[in-house]
């Protein structure tokens, strides 16, 4: 039994009767594990075999109702929110495991008043700050120019974003991302430009460029309403802009510097 991961700042009690997948587990996701904390949720993984080597284990999500469904090559899993349990079967992979926790995890941290964006951060002296933007905008590209000036990459693709007591916070999640979090500085929106330039969002405009930014596993639209109202109470709380670069363009200084003397930046709607 692995015990208890923190995912998004949710705690989950996943177990399994297999002892080797078990301290896989512990290895892979070290960083998410924690002792002590009363679970939010449970799931029970049954391994069934090993993952064919060479190959990256693939699952989908469907929610129906109070029932989210993960269904993939040689896995299925369903978690009943009623009941905060689920199971799954799948290869014994620690990849899919960490999905379907991070999946399930989603509709807690939404509970909770954060979210889940398609977008990188970086940490710096302590600090984080999380680019978002679609497939394309530069968030891979960008994230790895910082990497080179040092700064600790939380992921570069899923971003939590999440209140805590000392104000924002951003984390990696276990699916594509590090156990890291730190204060959040900043949310700053990338659009590809000729040249650098910045903007100021303010509640109706970052609400506007998060919309396609925010991971569910529902369609229709009570999670992205959820995560809309989270993102106009965000925008009150934390610098927001939407940065124009190029993607050759050393953005880092030019970016603290605006951080440094908001009030020298208009907000646009």
């Amino acid at each position: 039994m692995p015990g208890g991961m923190v995912v998004a700042g949710v705690a989950a009690g996943v177990s399994t009767a297999d002892p080797r997948f078990a301290a896989l587990l512990r290895r892979t996701l070290h960083g998410f594990f924690a002792a002590g904390l009363p679970p939010r949720f449970t799931l029970d993984v049954a391994p069934a075999g090993d993952v064919p080597g060479g190959s990256q284990p693939f699952a989908a999500f469907s929610r129906g109702g109070d029932c989210l469904h993960m269904a993939g090559d040689r896995c299925e899993g369903r978690f009943d929110y009623r009941r905060g349990a689920g199971t799954m079967t799948a290869p014994a992979s620690p990849a899919l495991v960490a999905a379907f926790v991070s999946a399930i995890a989603l509709d807690y941290l939404l509970d909770d008043g954060g979210l889940v964006l398609h977008a990188t951060a970086v940490v710096d002296a302590g600090w984080a700050v999380a680019f978002f933007g679609p497939s394309g905008s530069g968030k891979t590209t960008l994230a790895e120019r910082l990497a080179g000036r040092g700064l600790a990459i939380v992921s570069d693709e899923a971003v939590v974003v999440r209140p805590a007591a000392e104000g924002w916070l951003a984390e990696g999640l276990p699916w594509r991302g590090r156990a890291l979090r730190a204060p959040l500085a900043a949310l700053v929106q990338l659009v590809q430009a000729p040249a650098l330039a910045f903007e100021a969002l303010d509640a109706t405009a970052l609400v506007r460029a998060l919309a396609p930014n925010v991971y569910c596993t529902e369609e229709g639209g009570r999670q992205l309403g959820r995560a809309l109202e989270i993102a106009a109470s965000l925008a009150a709380s934390v610098p927001c802009l939407r940065m124009r670069f190029a993607r050759d363009h050393d953005v880092w200084p030019a970016l603290l510097a605006r951080l440094e003397a908001p009030a020298a930046m208009d907000a646009v709607p």
